[in-house]
């Protein structure tokens, strides 16, 4: 190869061109410097499937693009290169290919990074919005890798402070640490699942409750995330204390109701116990003294105080929601002794009695005083409420049947019935047709019943007058 200084001068700038990795600059450069060699021109010809078929000689460069690609083939016209041409034209060329081919390279690991940083910041913003991190943790070695709002929930600062396990651990509050050890790290070394919820305290002293779960994986490492429940359990709290509190206003009106229905239910035996003193006193003053109307007198006195003292006894256990105790008891013997209870107080009120009773031998398993205060005061309202009707016309009708496996018990009467709202609203707390009522004798009866397994109704009667009743199941046999 000819030594001339232009040639010379070509050839570096050749090298010169290679080294910026201008694939142009260099082809143009072999060709001015093969044509000063005497040996040009230089031949290109694209890359094809058929090159092969242009033999070639072994050696010819190739000419690639920025992305690496082969673009083509190049070799002299002369059948003969010079050896010092051909190797600094190949070397030019793989020069300029090596570096298209790390530019093309660079440019994909700058999009692929890209594409991390972005996916990255998504999943920064996803576990800040929903209070959740996420880690990978090497049990072998207690090494850790953390997202980025892994910092943000121990309070920890990223970039400042390494992510290890003994930092989180560090977190832990002092009252969790013995269960927490006995599940992460047992199912580090065992290489299973786990599920955990703890307290952590931060800097600040703040206490939050992160729940955590963690899968092994195949390496033997674990990949885990925790996410923090702080809000959902001070608003469980909240509930619970305003659950209590609520409790205490129930239990506070509980017991309003209960000394508002003593009074009202009580009222009755002992409006009753003092007429029956007064007959007592005027039999007493008579000359001579009636003993026979005065013994009966003093008798319906001790039965109305002992009616008084049921009443009692069943409202508080009602009101205490203690437990029942329930016994065998016989339906139509209950009204029986309910209509001898209340005999004086239909004497006194000119009403007169139908009872049908057609439960004889059946009983249902209850509190038999309870069942009795339910007779006690649906037998009483009906009397009080056929006052206001002519006493000729007041009848109070008591009725017992079997049906369905349950003893179903009728009381009616015969006075100015209620309306369709009336009845809707009956067996609510405070409401009461009565001027002198307090409206809670209903509402307990129907407690009573539903304790009982069986339901209080209430309709009009026909031709008029109000109909209540009740069922209760029959007891099982055996």
């Amino acid at each position: 190869m000819s030594a001339a200084p232009e040639l010379e001068a070509a050839l570096a700038r050749l090298g010169g061109a290679a080294l910026e990795g201008d694939v142009m600059d260099v082809l143009r450069l072999m060709d001015a410097a093969a044509r000063l060699a005497g040996i040009g021109p230089l031949a290109f010809v694209p890359a094809t499937p058929s090159l092969p078929a242009y033999a070639e000689p072994a050696g010819s460069p190739h000419a690639l693009g920025e992305d690496g690609r082969q673009l083509g083939t190049l070799w002299l016209g002369a059948p003969e290169l010079s050896g010092a041409f051909r190797e600094v034209a190949g070397a030019s060329l793989a020069l300029c290919a090596a570096r298209a081919e790390a530019a093309a390279a660079q440019g994909e690991l700058e999009e692929i990074e890209g594409v991390i940083a972005r996916r990255r910041e998504y999943q920064d913003l996803v576990e800040e919005v929903a209070r959740t991190c996420t880690f990978l943790w090497k049990p072998a070695t207690g090494e850790d890798m953390w997202s980025r709002n892994v910092y943000n929930l121990l309070g920890y600062t990223l970039g400042e402070d390494a992510p290890s396990f003994q930092k989180y651990f560090d977190r832990i509050h002092p009252d969790d640490v013995a269960r927490w050890l006995r599940v992460v790290p047992v199912a580090g070394r065992e290489g299973r699942e786990w599920s955990i919820e703890y307290r952590i305290v931060l800097p600040s002293g703040e206490v939050r409750h992160l729940f955590s779960t963690g899968v092994p994986l195949s390496d033997g490492n674990h990949a885990g995330a925790a996410i923090d429940v702080t809000d959902l359990r001070r608003s469980e709290d909240k509930l619970r204390r305003t659950q209590h509190a609520l409790a205490r206003v129930s239990q506070v009106t509980t017991m309003g109701e209960l000394a508002a229905s003593i009074a009202h239910e009580v009222n009755q035996p002992l409006t009753a116990m003092v007429a029956d003193a007064g007959a007592a006193n005027r039999w007493l003053a008579h000359d001579p003294p009636n003993l026979e109307r005065l013994e009966i007198s003093l008798a319906s006195i001790i039965r109305d105080a002992l009616r008084a003292g049921e009443i009692i006894r069943g409202l508080n256990g009602l009101a205490h929601d203690t437990q029942m105790h329930p016994a065998p008891v016989g339906v139509d013997d209950l009204l029986a002794e309910v209509t001898e209870l209340i005999a004086p107080d239909l004497e006194r009120e000119h009403v007169g009695l139908d009872l049908e009773l057609h439960a004889a031998g059946q009983q249902v398993l209850g509190e038999a005083a309870q069942l009795k205060q339910v007779l006690l005061n649906l037998a009483s309202n009906a009397v009080e409420a056929m006052r206001e009707v002519d006493p000729s016309s007041r009848r109070l009708r008591i009725r017992s049947s079997v049906a369905d496996a349950q003893v179903h018990v009728e009381v009616s009467d015969t006075g100015p019935g209620f309306d369709r709202d009336g009845v809707e609203r009956l067996f609510e707390a405070f409401y009461t047709t009565k001027s002198s009522g307090m409206g809670l004798g209903l509402t307990i009866c129907r407690t009573i019943i539903e304790r009982h397994n069986g339901n209080l109704t209430a309709h009009a009667g026909e031709p008029g007058g109000s109909v209540l009743s009740f069922t209760v199941p029959l007891m099982a046999a055996g």
